[in-house]
């Protein structure tokens, strides 16, 4: 869709679920991706992910678990040999006939840097592109490992396409290494970037939970509680405000999204994570118990009954090309006499540039404090995107409670994009539930150089709008860039 016409089996255990479950209660309640959902693993010397994912799948008896290498390993797991001497395209259809041979279940990857000795980064990574769109939907998780650091442009530009992306890391504590792993991508959002340290105990994959304790299921006790509080929380949904509470112990990232629900009503947020609400208010019961917040009673305030339809001014907007419906929509806004939000681009840039200039001098040998930097920033632009779009939807008169309807995805993108930064997109529809944004003019990445796509706040920005508007979970990451020498930058838009 150019924005300026307006155009428009029987193994259940694995497969009745969307959301990928392992077995592993703690690890279950970290992690968020789904079925269909291609995750990468990022260790060490190529060997921790392989004794990581042993242990915590070894609760998947009945689930089909296959491990392509090209060298032997020793595994429970079905041991299928990759023969990486052969062209691409003999491999692609070797995998795709195993998964037409196994239909469901989970694919482990682990002969990726043997690949990369004999061919082409862009050409591997254009096959693992196809890949990914060939299961999603499907009943498939497959999982790539990759030693860190190896091949770093490679590492970044997989990191960029990958549903859920895993690091493990080993530290010298005192006289000992301790493993631990953390998710920059692919988790539930209050544990997103926390160091989990774990270890390996007779098969057992052992996570710290609290203090001192490693653990392989949530304590029951713990759990009783959180499902009273949560019950709390649902009962008095529209009079309770959270509230910061005595405990100072949180980390860093899960300051992050502390810092955007405190002073907030259950109601608001509610408005701004309406596809992932049922989590927050697990999320708010499990801090509640750790005294990071506390609840206050206000004055009950009802969101108004949703109506059959739209209004009727906000029906013709979205009739007409987008460029016309953004016209209309900034009229309707001066005569509200209603602030319009704009990004001061010039002014954002300006800032990002010190700040991550500042964080290079003093991280040079932390380059990982980079990637939590890059992170944040993701994350805190999508809230401007969610926020955004729950001011313009109250502006048109319409609850931020509606749901509308997914055909009108490609037009609010563009919306979205012209009113943020001027930018005009062309969105088509790939297959379903995947669409292809292409900007040509983008303003992003202008005059910069890069090894991998740097226009995260066009992807965050178009996840926090179209999450708000359209009350479902949304995955928009860079295919393309100029800035990597790319004609165009291009996203891929996966609603899950």
């Amino acid at each position: 869709m150019d924005c300026t016409s307006g155009r428009p089996s029987s193994r259940m255990t694995f497969r009745f679920e969307k959301t990928f479950r392992t077995g592993h209660e703690i690890f279950d309640e970290i992690s968020g991706f789904q079925i269909g959902s291609t995750i990468c693993i990022f260790d060490e010397t190529h060997i921790e992910s392989l004794l990581f994912l042993e242990a915590l799948l070894s609760k998947m008896k009945d689930t089909p678990i296959c491990l392509l290498a090209s060298q032997q390993v020793e595994t429970s797991f079905r041991l299928i040999n990759t023969e990486i001497e052969k062209p691409l395209n003999d491999i692609n259809l070797s995998v795709a006939k195993l998964r037409e041979e196994v239909e469901t279940g989970i694919i482990i990857h682990h002969y990726l840097p043997h690949i990369l000795l004999r061919v082409s980064e862009d050409e591997v990574l254009k096959m693992l592109e196809y890949w990914m769109q060939k299961i999603s939907g499907r009943d498939f998780v497959e999982l790539f490992t990759l030693p860190k650091e190896t091949y770093p442009t490679f590492e970044k530009r997989l990191k960029a396409i990958s549903d859920a992306v895993i690091n493990i890391t080993i530290t010298k504590v005192e006289e000992t290494y301790q493993q631990s792993f953390s998710f920059m991508r692919g988790s539930k959002l209050e544990y997103r970037l926390t160091e989990f340290p774990y270890k390996v105990e007779d098969g057992r994959l052992l996570i710290k939970w609290r203090e001192d304790e490693y653990l392989d299921y949530l304590p029951k006790e713990e759990e009783a509680e959180i499902k009273r509080i949560k019950q709390h929380l649902m009962d008095n949904l529209y009079e309770l405000k959270i509230k910061k509470g005595a405990s100072k112990s949180f980390k860093t990232e899960e300051f992050l999204l502390l810092s955007h629900l405190i002073d907030k009503r259950l109601l608001e947020i509610q408005e701004l994570f309406p596809e992932r609400f049922d989590s927050i208010v697990d999320t708010l019961a499990r801090w509640k118990i750790r005294g990071y917040i506390g609840f206050e009673k206000t004055g009950k305030i009802e969101p108004k009954p949703l109506k059959g339809s739209l209004k009727l001014s906000t029906r013709i907007a979205l009739k007409f090309p987008a460029s016309f419906a953004v016209v209309l929509l900034r009229l309707n806004r001066q005569f509200r006499k209603e602030k319009i939000r704009y990004i001061p681009y010039d002014g954002y840039l300006s800032l990002k540039s010190s700040a991550e200039t500042l964080i290079r001098m003093i991280s040079s040998e932390r380059p990982e404090m980079i990637e939590k930097l890059l992170d944040s920033e993701v994350f805190m632009q999508e809230i401007v995107g969610r926020k955004t779009a729950v001011e313009h939807i109250k502006s048109l008169g319409e609850s931020p409670l509606r749901k509308f309807d997914t055909k009108y995805i490609p037009k609010i993108c563009c919306m979205a994009l012209y009113q943020g930064y001027g930018l005009w997109p062309s969105i088509r529809e790939v297959e379903s539930n995947i669409f292809e944004i292409t900007l040509k003019d983008c303003i992003m990445c202008e005059n910069m150089s890069s090894e991998g796509p740097v226009c995260h706040m066009i992807s965050s920005t178009i996840v926090g709008v179209l999450s708000v508007m359209f009350k479902r979970m949304f995955v928009c990451v860079e295919t393309e860039c100029r800035a990597k020498g790319d004609d165009k930058c291009s996203f891929e838009l996966k609603i899950l």
